[in-house]
Order: structure tokens, then C-alpha cells, then sequence
């Protein structure tokens, strides 16, 4: 098994300096502006180096954490400041300058300009040992990110000394780990140290390390009776921002005769199983997955939780499903406590590790929307580093998701005599919608979407071929999992992209698992799965005990040989989780799919064996059994789904109350972010602009048969009464109130109606409450995740 020293630090001998600033270098995170201004040719546009580093080259709004004061004002944040449209003080920050729209140089104003940046400060007090709260293992053990590399490391501030007792590591063990200086909390530092490594006191390896410089390599035999293992670092002259690290220093026991054991998980974004040609689509777009699949378990009826990434691959790393996941384990958490080496290579922004699907994983290398080519490649470079260890690494292809922009000869493949009818390169959901209002999306421009994601499909197709054949070389035994987070909408029912409806062409996903060394002929399994069965699957093919397993909601698709297939037991399987649609829910089972609508009760029921394209909705037929799916649906989310009211109020003013005859069992006020078309995206930091209570607030008297309604700030919203039938009659002062009548309450306009009511009792505004920081506000409107121009 795995030595990780990281996990030795309460045993090590420790020796740290104080801080690695001197006094005239701590910031506090505060920045006087004084001199150093340029000036535009009109003299009322200025800028400066920006004294704070930013993830972002651009912001449309104030960057999370900072401020730019004038004394006690806060001067406003107004981007385009360099190109003199905004107003007077309005600043910005751009490609790593500050602008300000001044009519002089900011410079010589009195007071001085000062820049406040949160983020700075913290960075800065954890980077300094007097300043960072914690005790010695506390600080030395840290996360760091270089050049898009997060890594786990040891942070040893030159001078400083790690000693470890290692008289237990196996003889022909090898310590690996990675080098590099962190990088400063500000701009204008840089350190440069020496670093040694020494066995019972015997020096074996020598470097130097500069700011700037991306992580090195290195391997080292353990010398057959070592008993210690020291890791030291020295200043190479002034010892400011020489913060050392050491990423990942593990010893690594020879390979056993069977060789290490292998686990892949191959993610591809947004890919539609049907667009594959082993299902019957007229497009040559797969050859090699078609030819993987022929060795792999291939779990043909699969859904994602989701239709969007987030929740999915949560669930898919997790095994729990999506709110669940929320901070739950991670695969990677389980197996690196069984001594498994553990990495992921991801291209998609929702996998910054700070939002914690990188937990787990000692390695995370994030490059936003990176193509297969270069992913595969990094994949296969931490493969070969770590061939003889038992390892888990997490792939993640950005293709085919948007812009559809394949290498060539891939991306206009299949696109031969279709007109694009002028459509750009690059687009987004948003701009899809625009044409679309305005008329001004053809057919053809649709069917040339179409046919630039088969593109991205078929360059994907190749990259996986070359990363499955090289992998095939590696020692050991490797199980690979193949799986996709969400389909995606080319107008099947309106709609384009994902994320904005729960049928199956977004909420199919792919689920293949390919045993070692493949298996002949490979097999279908027709049992309904979800993404939530990756995790106890792998666990359970890997021989995992119980004990060291976190719960989980998914189970065992396959036998510990990872080879035989699941009993067939036809689960609900919940679906939801929608952010560019008003919220619904699903639940599949017995080859049907039911919907409810939060907001407004709207129900349909598809039985997908006749009626696969989910085109004939039998809601309304009267052997539908809508109660039984409603049940069905309750269970698979946890929530209630019950009969009641709904109210809907158009700007209450006044309080009110109705009274019952008999009483209701729940009252709440439905959230408004559930009647809205594009949520707040909570993980970034976005506020929803109507809370609940803005709407109104509630109190139950007389036993529960009255119901108290104060309007709160914004009085328009749903009010869910759960209990009463479309036949009760309840009192509101002298005025009768009943189902299907528009009546007069607290002084506005309510309409009254009677149906089916869900209640979420657990959400993403609940789980993610801590959320502050929005550093990727810019990256998500590229995408389409944020409405506006990419």
C-alpha cells in the first residue's frame, strides 16, 4: 500500500519559519494607489498594474471580495471604463490592469485610491505560519493549484524541515512527489529556494525551484533499511515568498506479481447515446466506441439524475443523488484511503476544485474547455507515472458540448451540403433562443448544428481510441468506465441544448463498464441504471469492504468481477434539478417516465417502451393511475406529493386569512425560484433576486383550520396549500373562496386552484448556503450557463 507523508505530519518532526514576507510585504490585503497611473490621450481614462490577481481576465461585475474606496466611498464597478463609456470614478479591472474614469491622474488625488481585496488577505495569512491559526502538521499540509495543476502538497517555507519515521516502508519501495514554488498571493513576488532530500541523514537529491516555474517530477529509491526520511528546504538569499512545495510525496511499494489494479472513469460531456452508430444513427460517427462496447457491460437503458453537469457527475462520483452529493465522499476519498493513487483530468468549469468534486483526488489538472486531444494526453501521462500503482483517474472530455468546434478534419465532417444560413462559429444557448424569437433559425442551420456535434463525436471517438489502446500496454488490471452527464436537444421537443426539460434525449445517459482485459462479445443489460450505480459498482469490483464505505444511494449494477450483469429489479429512478426551466420533476419506472411541475401542478406520464420519443403524453387517459406515479414520484425524491391548493397572488397588500372547515395538513409559500426560467446559479455566488418570505409569510392557528397571510416586500408568488380537495370551501372575512374563481384577497387579485402540490424539503440553496465566491461568473456566460454575450 501507499505511504503518504501527508498522512504522517502529526508523527513528523516539523521545523517552520514565522512568515516568508517581511513586514514591509504584508498587505492585509489592502493596497494604496499612489503613483504609476497612465493616462489615455483625452486624460479621462487611467490605469495601473493591477496590484491583486484575479482568475479572470474580465469581469462584468465587481470582482467577488473587492473594493476600490475613495476614503469611505465605494467608488462603482463599471466595466468598459477603458473605453471612456463610463462614468466618472466608475473602475474596472481588465487583463490584469485596473481603469478608472478620471478627469485627472488618480495618482495625485487626495485621499489616495485603495484597493481592498478579500481573498488577497486570506491567501496571504494562510501562506504565513504566524498569521495561518493552525498548528504545524495543520499548515504544513495544503492544496495548491500551478498552472491549472491542483495538487495536494507539503508547504515548506525555506529554511524549513519535514522528518519522517519510515522504518515500515517496504524494501524496494520508491518515494515519488512533484516540486515547485507556490505561487505568491499577489503580483511583484517571486522566491527562489533549494531543496534536499536525505535518507538517515545521507542527502540523495538536490534542486532549486523558482516563482513561476510549473511542477517538476521526481522518483528516488528508498534505500533498503532506511528509517527516516527527511524533506528540507533553504532560501537561495532572501527568503521572501519562498513558499516550497512538495505535491504528493508518497512511497510507492514495488508492483505485486499481479500487478497493479486500474480504475478509469471516462466522463464525456453532454455525448447522446443514440447519436452513437452502434445505435442504429445513420452517421459513421463511432467506429471505436462501437468497438468498445463489444467488450464492455453496456447498461443500454440508463438515465442521469440531472440534465446538466453539476448534479450528475456528483452523483456519478458520489453515489448519492445530486443534493445528497453536495459535499458527500467522493470515489477518489474512498480509494485513496486503500492506499489507491488518485487524479482527474477535467475541462469543464463546474470541476474548479473549490467546488469540491476534486476532493479525494491528490492530482486535479482543470483547463476550461479543453479539446480530447490535449486531455488524453495528460491522462496518459499521469497513467504512465503511476503504471505500477494501484491508481484511479478521472477523465473528463469536454466534446461534444458547445461550440461544436471539432480540429479539423472533424468538424465539418458530416456537414456537406448543409447551408449554415450565416450562423457563426461560436454560440451559445442564448444566442439559439435570439434567432429563434426572431425567426431567423432555419432548418438548415439546425440541421448543421446537428451535424457539428456528430463531428465533435467522431474526433472524440478517435482520442478515446488512442487513450483505450495505450492504456491496454500498462501493467496490471484495468476496469474503465465509460459514462455521459446529460444528452442534448436538437428541437425534439422545441428546445435546443440541455438543461431546460427532462425527456430523454437530455436525460439518457451512457453507462458502459469494460472489465480487464475486456470481455468477448461483451453484454446488454436491459435493467433501468442511473449514474448513481457507478460508485457501489466499482466498489463492489474492487472488493471493498463495507465498513470503509460511505452510504450511498445507487447500487451494485454488476458482481465483484465487475463481469456479470445486475438482477433485474426496475427501480424509480428520480430525475430533476433543471436551472433554464421553470422546476419539474421526474420519476422512471416499469418503462414509464411521470413529470410534475412545482409551480404549477402540471403532470404527464409517458410509457417509453411504445412511446420512446415521449411524444404522447397519457396524463389525461383514465387508466393513467396518476396517483400510483404521484406515490412513485414521492419516493424517489423524498419529497411529499400530495393533493391542494394552489393560490396564486398578483400583489397582495393586505394581510388576510382563510379558514377552513376541517384542518389543512401543510401551507408554505412555493419557492420563486422554482416559477423562474433561469435560477440563480447558487455554487457561483448568484442571489436569488425573490425569496419566500419576500413573498409572504405564513402562520397556522385554530388547530391548523386557519391560515394567516402577511404579504411580504414583492407579494406576487404561489401559496401551496396541502389538504384541502377541489370541492372545500374555506372563508376569507365575509367572501367565499373555492378552486377554479378568481377572488379578491388582502386587497389584489388571486386566482384559486385545486391540484397536485410538491414540496422539496431538501435544495441546492439549503446545501450550499456558504457559497460566496462567484470566480467563474465569466467562464459560465461563455457557455451559456449565464444568459448574455459570450
Amino acid at each position: 500500500m501507499v505511504i503518504r507523508l501527508r498522512d504522517r505530519l502529526g508523527d513528523a518532526a516539523l521545523v517552520l519559519p514565522d512568515s516568508s514576507l517581511g513586514p514591509s510585504d504584508v498587505t492585509n490585503g489592502r493596497f494604496v494607489l499612489g503613483g504609476g497611473w497612465s493616462g489615455d490621450e483625452a486624460g479621462r481614462a487611467w490605469s495601473i498594474p493591477s496590484p491583486v490577481r484575479l482568475p479572470h481576465a474580465f469581469y462584468r461585475d465587481t470582482p467577488p471580495g473587492v473594493r476600490l474606496l475613495r476614503g469611505d466611498t465605494v467608488l462603482p464597478y463599471a466595466p468598459a471604463t477603458s473605453e471612456r463609456s463610463a462614468r466618472i470614478d466608475g473602475w474596472e479591472i481588465e487583463d490584469g490592469r485596473l481603469w478608472l474614469a478620471a478627469p485627472a491622474d488618480p495618482g495625485l488625488s487626495d485621499p489616495l485610491l485603495v484597493l481592498e481585496d478579500r481573498a488577497t488577505a486570506q491567501t496571504e495569512a494562510r501562506m504565513n505560519r504566524e498569521t495561518a491559526a493552525l498548528d504545524a502538521a495543520g499548515f504544513v499540509e495544503w492544496r495548491t493549484t500551478i498552472q491549472g495543476l491542483t495538487r495536494d502538497v507539503l508547504l515548506l517555507p525555506a529554511p524549513a524541515t519535514a522528518r519522517f519515521d519510515i522504518a515500515d516502508a517496504p524494501a524496494g519501495s520508491t518515494l515519488r512527489f512533484g516540486y515547485a514554488l507556490a505561487e505568491p498571493p499577489r503580483p511583484g513576488l517571486s522566491g527562489r529556494a533549494a531543496l534536499q532530500v536525505s535518507f538517515d541523514g545521507r542527502v540523495v537529491w538536490e534542486a532549486r525551484a523558482e516563482t513561476g516555474e510549473p511542477f517538476s517530477e521526481v522518483r528516488l529509491p528508498v534505500p533498503e533499511g532506511a528509517s527516516t526520511l527527511t524533506l528540507s528546504t533553504q532560501p537561495l538569499g532572501d527568503p521572501t515568498a519562498d513558499w516550497v512545495v512538495f505535491a504528493e510525496p508518497e512511497l510507492v511499494p514495488s508492483a505485486t506479481p499481479e500487478g497493479p489494479r486500474r480504475v478509469l472513469l471516462i466522463g464525456i460531456d453532454t455525448l447522446r447515446p443514440d447519436h452513437l452508430s452502434r445505435a442504429g444513427y445513420p452517421r459513421p460517427t463511432s467506429p471505436a466506441l462501437d468497438a468498445i462496447a463489444a467488450q464492455s457491460i453496456v447498461f443500454e437503458r440508463t438515465w442521469a439524475p440531472a440534465p446538466r453537469t453539476r448534479p450528475s457527475f456528483r452523483t456519478a462520483i458520489t453515489g448519492r443523488w445530486p443534493l445528497a452529493a453536495i459535499g458527500a465522499p467522493t470515489l477518489a476519498d474512498v480509494l485513496s484511503g486503500q492506499g489507491f493513487s488518485t487524479a482527474g483530468v477535467v475541462a469543464n468549469v463546474h470541476f474548479l476544485p473549490r467546488l469540491g468534486m476534486a476532493a479525494g483526488s491528490g492530482s486535479w489538472h482543470y483547463t476550461d474547455s479543453a479539446d480530447a486531444g490535449p486531455q488524453v494526453d495528460r491522462a496518459l501521462r499521469w497513467l504512465k507515472s503511476h503504471e505500477d500503482e494501484d491508481s484511479l483517474l478521472f477523465l473528463h472530455l469536454m466534446d461534444p458540448h458547445v461550440f461544436y468546434l471539432a480540429p479539423e478534419p472533424y468538424r465539418d465532417r458530416f456537414t456537406e451540403g448543409l447551408d449554415r444560413d450565416g450562423a457563426p462559429d461560436r454560440y451559445n444557448r442564448w444566442t439559439v433562443k435570439s434567432w429563434q424569437e426572431d425567426d431567423r433559425l432555419s432548418d438548415d442551420t439546425r440541421a448543421w448544428m446537428e451535424a457539428r456535434y456528430d463531428g465533435e463525436i467522431a474526433y472524440l471517438d478517435d482520442e478515446i481510441d488512442r487513450f483505450v489502446r495505450t492504456v491496454d500496454t500498462l501493467p496490471g488490471r484495468t476496469l474503465i468506465v465509460f459514462l455521459s452527464d446529460h444528452g442534448e436537444e436538437f428541437w425534439e421537443h422545441g428546445g435546443y441544448e440541455h438543461n431546460h426539460s427532462l425527456y430523454d434525449e437530455v436525460t439518457r445517459a451512457l453507462l458502459w463498464m469494460r472489465p480487464p482485459g475486456g470481455r468477448a462479445g461483451g453484454a446488454v443489460v436491459d435493467t433501468p441504471a442511473s449514474l448513481a450505480d457507478i460508485v457501489p459498482t466499482v466498489l463492489d469490483a474492487l472488493g471493498v469492504p463495507p465498513e470503509d464505505r460511505p452510504p450511498l444511494d445507487g447500487v451494485s449494477l454488476a458482481a465483484s468481477d465487475a463481469t456479470a450483469p445486475a438482477s433485474p429489479v426496475d427501480r424509480a429512478l428520480p430525475i430533476g434539478h433543471l436551472m433554464f426551466a421553470p422546476e419539474r420533476w421526474a420519476v422512471v419506472k416499469n418503462q414509464h417516465k411521470y413529470f410534475l411541475e412545482t409551480g404549477w401542478g402540471g403532470e404527464e406520464l409517458y410509457d417509453l417502451r411504445a412511446d420512446p420519443e415521449e411524444r404522447h403524453d397519457r396524463s389525461g387517459r383514465q387508466d393513467a393511475g396518476l396517483p400510483a406515479w404521484r406515490t412513485a414520484l414521492s419516493d424517489a425524491t423524498g419529497f411529499p406529493v400530495e393533493l391542494g391548493w394552489r393560490i396564486i397572488l398578483q400583489g397582495t397588500r393586505e394581510p388576510f386569512s382563510l379558514t377552513f372547515p376541517k384542518p389543512f395538513t401543510d401551507a408554505w409559500i412555493i419557492d420563486p425560484e422554482a416559477l423562474r426560467s433561469r435560477r440563480a446559479n447558487l455554487e457561483w455566488g448568484e442571489v436569488p433576486p425573490l425569496l419566500a418570505g419576500d413573498v409572504a409569510t405564513l402562520e397556522a392557528r385554530d388547530g391548523g383550520r386557519t391560515l394567516v397571510v402577511t404579504p411580504g416586500r414583492e407579494a406576487r408568488g404561489v401559496l401551496a396549500i396541502a389538504g384541502p380537495a377541489s370541492q372545500t370551501r374555506a372563508h376569507a372575512a365575509e367572501m367565499v373562496v373555492q378552486p377554479g374563481r378568481v377572488v379578491r384577497l388582502g386587497g389584489a387579485p388571486a386566482v384559486v386552484e385545486a391540484g397536485v402540490l410538491i414540496r422539496p424539503t431538501d435544495t441546492e440553496a439549503a446545501r450550499l448556503a456558504h457559497v460566496q465566491d462567484p470566480d467563474a461568473i465569466d467562464a459560465l456566460r461563455a457557455m451559456g450557463y449565464l444568459e448574455g454575450a459570450d
